[in-house]
């Protein structure tokens, strides 16, 4: 008797075979655009861009793995694809998680520790970082 154990990548897997490709397809291309987008766009949120990012890989690695199942003469091209795809994904999502947990503690998100950021909006945290200057009365 074997025992079997599954990992994150196998749960993943076996999650993205079971989804339809038109959705596969419109979670790689809305997670790419969105990536893409915050990269260019809000450079201080690249770690969002990161996740998103994950996601478009998860979507690809779903993409390619049906691919692989259905032909066998591309067999090795198309594992190693899988394997590059799993391992920026990867990559990408350890990037997203340390970028969350670094703006929490830096406090350019919200967090229990630290609820004024360099980049907050809120009026009162503003008036904090420049308070205003008091002038003598006459």
């Amino acid at each position: 008797m074997v025992a079997t154990h599954d990992t994150g990548f196998t749960v993943l897997g076996e999650s993205a075979r079971r989804r339809s490709s038109r959705v596969l397809i419109a979670q790689l291309i809305v997670s790419a655009g969105l990536a893409t987008t915050l990269m260019v766009a809000a450079r201080n949120w690249q770690w969002l861009a990161f996740l998103a990012g994950w996601s478009a890989a998860y979507s690809a690695w779903g993409l390619v793995a049906r691919v692989a199942e259905s032909h066998e003469e591309h067999r090795r091209l198309l594992n190693a694809m899988l394997t590059t795809i799993a391992a920026l994904g990867t990559a990408l999502a350890i990037a997203g998680i340390i970028g969350v947990g670094l703006a929490i503690y830096s406090g350019d998100a919200a967090s229990a520790k630290v609820t004024c950021g360099r980049n907050s909006t809120n009026e009162r945290c503003r008036t904090l970082e420049h308070p205003p200057k008091l002038t003598k009365l006459p």
